[in-house]
């Protein structure tokens, strides 16, 4: 392979968006036989993001979404303009580093090459960012998500979701990546199908791992690939709702992956018990933030609480009845 469409998918993150296509630019040797094609779909983008990127990288294809598509359906969109063999689902708030580029070719022109490829992503601190899971299980959310993580039998199927004990200092084949980051043959989209429209936001990237190592081709993680991502860029502007939006996914990819007889009777289970968690919540951090900001005088932790207490909040007057129609 000698050829990579590199796939973006922006909502009102102009600046970074830009730093990640300048970073793309000066990840590669231009002397190096590589064809690149950079696509970016826009979201409708409220912060001039479409006008900076005509303005500032030409020759990159952009597609103006009239609608916020979500990941998945944006991506699709992608997809269906790429040209090259081999495609790279890039997060906006990402930044490649210097060798990105060779180091991906050097790994899909081996010999059985995998059919999703996931890098070792940091945080903007160095720090390692944990970008692998297993595939999401009931037990791991009743005891993440309700008043069962009381339950300790419970915490082992949370670890190997969350896969706490994860080496990412070393290469191996997993269930699923992140998608902040992710590589997958154009040929194995085109076998497979590519990002289910159910899934708005979330759970997307879980269930496309889920369809492509179930056609046989595995999923690798490698720490040789490093990708800063700063995370959340776009869903911290929207962050009750993602709230929402998350749970909503959730119970789309038990549905497909796990029976809708067995979905409803964990959604009879969790959702009261969320909702009593979620109560819970609010009224300590609503505590907490009245102590912190009358007696402990605490302007920081305050700000923290007080937010933190917004979100649940938001949550159960605007986003109730969504939830349990879920």
């Amino acid at each position: 392979m000698n050829s990579i469409s590199i796939i973006i998918v922006s909502w009102n993150t102009q600046e970074l968006t830009l730093k990640c296509l300048q970073s793309i630019y000066t990840s590669f040797n231009k002397t190096e036989a590589i064809i690149i094609e950079i696509i970016v779909v826009d979201n409708n983008s409220h912060d001039g993001t479409e006008n900076a990127i005509k303005k500032e990288f030409s020759k990159v294809h952009l597609i103006e979404s009239k609608i916020n598509l979500g990941f998945g359906r944006a991506n699709n969109l992608g997809i269906a303009k790429a040209s090259n063999e081999l495609l790279f689902f890039l997060n906006s708030d990402t930044v490649l580093q210097a060798n990105t580029l060779q180091l991906i070719f050097d790994k899909f022109n081996q010999p059985n090459y995998p059919g999703i490829l996931g890098r070792k992503l940091i945080e903007p601190d160095g720090s390692i960012q944990k970008s692998v899971r297993g595939y999401p299980n009931f037990q791991a959310f009743l005891y993440s998500d309700t008043i069962f993580r009381l339950l300790p039998n419970l915490k082992k199927y949370y670890s190997a979701y969350r896969q706490k004990e994860f080496d990412f200092s070393k290469e191996k084949s997993v269930e699923t990546v992140m998608g902040a980051a992710m590589l997958i043959p154009k040929k194995i989209i085109d076998q497979v199908g590519g990002f289910d429209p159910r899934f708005f936001m979330y759970f997307e990237e879980v269930d496309l791992c889920h369809r492509i190592r179930d056609a046989g081709f595995p999923v690798l993680y490698t720490p040789e690939i490093v990708v800063t991502h700063i995370g959340g860029a776009s869903s911290s502007q929207a962050r009750s709702k993602m709230h929402l939006i998350y749970r909503q996914s959730m119970f789309s990819y038990f549905r497909k992956h796990h029976g809708k007889l067995k979905t409803t009777f964990f959604s009879i289970a969790f959702k009261p018990l969320f909702l009593v968690q979620t109560v819970t919540t609010v009224v300590i951090y609503g505590v907490k933030s009245i102590i912190t900001k009358f007696l402990l005088l605490d302007e920081a932790r305050t700000k923290k609480y007080t937010k933190r207490y917004k979100v649940k909040m938001n949550f159960l007057t605007h986003d109730l009845f969504s939830f349990l129609k879920s």
